[in-house]
């Protein structure tokens, strides 16, 4: 099974696949202002004129990392005043920025616009007051995916529970977006959409142990999970399911009652169990976890 944080970032990317032009126009003046330390320094001059009071730097996005896209424009906006006076600063900024043009009449005999050059095909202009806006409400929308992202990256923390609630929960948020008055973010929302359910839809494939985990988990138990799945699948799809983790959860019950009879615990001797007890007692649950979900796999 692919890793959670690995299905959102595909689930991201194609979201980000065909970047707006307000996006690319932004990205083509940071990565203009870090192309040179002297292009570097005449922004960083910009930066004190306008007294803009940050000790971060304006990063460049990575094209195999779609948060790294969420970290420049997180960074870029904060800059927005010195990229403006870098306009009027550096005349060389705007020369590469602009791309030419030339009317030209296409086949109907109407006049347009058409690039000069091919390098012109990759060049959108200088960034507007709209790219600018345009960047500050997306920011919002792409740190709900990259603080899925990093809960579910972390290594220091169980992230068996949370995986299912977070990986749900995106699902509701996209459709939310979807039904927007944002037709950008909705058609961003609509293409992530059909990436998530490729991985979420079918209810054949979906690892059972997801909804185990968070049964398990005192903060929701088994009535979130059936909510969350009526809340997802249409009935038949909802019905299945539930009846699939039900099973599971009582053949594990039932394992689990054979192997260990009940017995009656003297909570003041609990404090007294020993590390080696405790980590004997994960690693038998760990281990039957881990049979259960070869055997769905085989």
């Amino acid at each position: 099974m692919r890793c959670a944080a690995h299905i959102l970032s595909l689930t991201m990317k194609e979201g980000l696949k065909d970047l707006d032009d307000s996006i690319v126009r932004i990205k083509c003046a940071v990565k203009y202002m870090r192309s040179s330390p002297a292009r570097a320094q005449r922004f960083k001059s910009c930066i004190e004129k306008e007294r803009i009071d940050s000790k971060s730097d304006v990063c460049l996005d990575v094209e195999t990392r779609w948060n790294s896209t969420y970290l420049m424009l997180e960074s870029a906006v904060k800059f927005q005043k010195a990229f403006e006076l870098l306009e009027t600063a550096d005349s060389k900024h705007v020369e590469e920025l602009t791309p030419n043009v030339r009317a030209v009449r296409n086949s109907e005999g109407e006049m347009i616009e058409s690039m000069t050059d091919k390098r012109d095909s990759r060049i959108r202009g200088l960034p507007s007051e709209f790219d600018w806006d345009y960047a500050c409400n997306l920011l919002p929308f792409l740190k709900v995916f990259y603080d899925t992202t990093l809960r579910l990256s972390g290594s220091l923390y169980v992230t068996g529970n949370p995986y299912m609630v977070e990986i749900y929960a995106i699902g509701f948020f996209l459709i939310r977006l979807m039904a927007g008055s944002d037709e950008n973010l909705a058609a961003m929302a609509s293409r992530m959409k059909k990436k998530h359910d490729k991985y979420w839809a079918n209810v054949d494939k979906i690892n059972v142990l997801l909804f185990i985990a968070v049964v398990l988990d005192p903060r929701f138990k088994l009535r979130y999970v059936h909510w969350v799945i009526e809340k997802t699948y249409n009935a038949k799809s909802a019905h299945f399911l539930k009846e699939k983790v039900n099973t599971v959860l009582k053949n594990m019950f039932d394992i689990y009652n054979a192997k260990s009879p009940p017995k009656v615990v003297d909570l003041t001797q609990a404090t007294e169990m020993s590390n080696n007890e405790i980590r004997n007692l994960l690693g038998a649950a760990v281990d039957y976890m881990n049979s259960m979900h070869f055997d769905e796999e085989d």
